[in-house]
């Protein structure tokens, strides 16, 4: 019996059902990253690689399309659930789709001509639980209160640099500041921003109750 040649090695293991089922999802997720990310090169040039061998594997295979349908419905899923809040729900049926269509997939006529059911879930759950994870940081970022700018100074404590009767000058962040008050300021008192327009910030005098520091 004549082994096998270095060649007919590698086409029998891209032949193999479940490493072309692999290489395609890898390839997808390095293209979505790519997307994500544009300029990464990498994630792009491992997703191309990866795509065109598992299709290279795909076009000797027995294919069923309606399943390959199922599969890149589940990455549309993917993708939407780290684009909108559906709280898993997209998540949850991308996985479904992708177990279900990679276990009809290939139509072997023995079971080691089709996808491992152990393969199908193996590659699915991790796709879907971090695109659950990534999509769970987001929307807790984005229900953060992020205070940065000006609007970052609403509520800080300054000191008058000037009687406020009812406009004068004030120290707050680091900054002299136009300012009108909505109460009679003496200078050198601590008084508090309420708003900004502009250029100009609305303060109110600061009660000694209040045990925030003072800016500047």
């Amino acid at each position: 019996m004549l082994d096998m040649s270095l060649k007919q090695r590698i086409l029998s293991s891209l032949l193999d059902p479940n490493l072309a089922y692999i290489l395609f999802a890898v390839g997808m997720m390095a293209l979505y990253a790519e997307f994500n990310h544009p300029g990464a090169v990498v994630p792009g040039v491992i997703g191309g690689i990866c795509i065109l061998l598992a299709l290279f594997a795909m076009h000797w295979l027995p294919i069923r399309f309606s399943a390959a349908a199922l599969i890149l419905l589940a990455f549309i899923f993917f993708a939407l659930e780290a684009k909108i809040q559906s709280h898993g729900a997209l998540g949850i049926g991308g996985i479904f789709c992708m177990v279900i269509g990679a276990m009809l997939l290939v139509d072997g006529p023995i079971p080691e001509m089709r996808i491992n059911w152990k393969t199908a879930v193996g590659v699915a759950l991790p796709f879907g639980a971090i695109t659950i994870f990534l999509t769970t940081i987001a929307m807790r970022a984005r229900a953060a209160k992020v205070v940065t700018g000006e609007q970052g100074m609403i509520g800080m404590i300054g000191i008058a640099r000037s009687p406020l009767t009812p406009q004068g000058k004030v120290f707050v962040n680091g900054e002299l500041w136009n300012a009108v008050a909505l109460a009679p300021v003496k200078s050198g008192q601590a008084v508090r921003v309420r708003s900004i327009h502009g250029l100009t910030v609305e303060v109110e005098p600061e009660t000694p109750q209040t045990t925030a520091p003072v800016e500047g």
